[in-house]
């Protein structure tokens, strides 16, 4: 919808312009600990930087939203790049969604259950230099988060060491 263009008599939906807002009202949050949420995922396509470290790859473009003990929510942008050197984040991704375990082998990104889902991540900031000129700082995760294990009385499950770092 954000590419949709707007007729002269087009109407004004309040709750859909006030979410918008929401999202556009930044927060930066403390170093720590969050759940989050998935609000958008888009596949899009990374164009390498000439000297740059990363080549040409498709991105996975993420909205997180992290709703603070103070009940702000808190929106920010991640991208997961999707290239050979990037694996272990991307099975930590998909492991903190749940939509993975450890030990669970090869499987196919379920990039179709990634929208709506919630995970815990270590998130801390970033700077970055602005197109102004201008260097900010951001929310970014640090490290996403395995699932709190279920409580099921038992040792835990083989398979429960992670292979993949």
């Amino acid at each position: 919808m954000a590419n949709e263009k707007l007729s002269w008599d087009a109407d004004l939906d309040e709750t859909e312009a006030t979410e918008q807002q929401k999202e556009n009202d930044f927060i930066l949050l403390p170093e720590g600990e969050y759940t989050f949420t998935i609000k958008k995922f888009e596949k899009d396509q990374y164009v390498a930087k000439p000297n740059g470290t990363m080549p040409s790859c498709p991105v996975a473009k993420l909205q997180l939203l992290v709703k603070t003990d103070d009940g702000d929510a808190a929106y920010f942008r991640e991208s997961l790049f999707l290239h050979a050197g990037n694996k272990w984040q991307l099975f930590q991704f998909f492991t903190c969604l749940g939509l993975r375990k450890h030990g669970d082998g090869t499987k196919k990104m379920p990039w179709d259950s990634v929208e709506g889902a919630t995970g815990r991540a270590l998130i801390g900031k970033r700077k970055y230099k602005a197109s102004d000129g201008e260097e900010r700082t951001t929310n970014a995760v640090k490290k996403w988060l395995d699932p709190a294990p279920e409580s099921t009385g038992g040792d835990g499950e083989p398979g429960d060491e992670d292979d993949y770092e």
